[in-house]
């Protein structure tokens, strides 16, 4: 029975704070420009904010699996690689100096969105097709004509590769 006041199909924005730091968890992130602005794509941007997410995942012991820096959104598969960390932690933190830093830039802002989607893989078999929706999405845009020909994506491998 549902409580009061709350309808029996509602469930929290985001899960426990622990299946963000669960080690080697896939977590699928997409990060929007406020009102879909497509100014990630304008020179030096994407750069920034790859630079940004790297050092945001070393803080956060986590590591970059695939991402793709789209004109007016981020995708990003990430997941934390040593006791401690922390993806959403990651993920936050990521948003919050890349929004000071290109708005110091010159860009307008918010730079982002409040929010953003994120999904926690069921099982590291799922890894694939996240992977390939990642890299394949300039192309399903209409941005480019292959993978290879974008210049603000790419497949890092799995981390837990190379835990023994």
């Amino acid at each position: 029975m549902a409580r009061q006041g709350r309808p029996p199909y509602r469930h929290p924005h985001r899960l426990s704070t622990d299946r963000y730091q669960k080690l080697f968890q896939p977590v699928f992130f997409t990060l929007a420009t406020d009102r879909r602005l497509p100014v990630l794509t304008s020179s030096g941007v994407p750069q920034i904010v790859l630079r940004i997410l790297d050092e945001c995942a070393e803080k956060h012991s986590c590591a970059l699996i695939a991402f793709c820096v789209m004109p007016d959104h981020v995708h990003l598969l990430t997941c934390v690689v040593r006791e401690g960390g922390d993806a959403k932690r990651h993920v936050d933190e990521a948003k919050s100096q890349s929004g000071h830093e290109l708005t110091a830039a010159g860009l307008s802002a918010p730079i982002w969105q409040r929010s953003y989607f994120d999904r926690h893989l069921r099982a590291r078999d799922d890894l694939g097709e996240a992977v390939e929706y990642i890299l394949l999405n300039p192309v399903e845009a209409g941005l480019c004509a292959s993978v290879e020909d974008w210049p603000y994506s790419g497949y890092r491998g799995r981390p837990w590769d190379d835990e023994g």
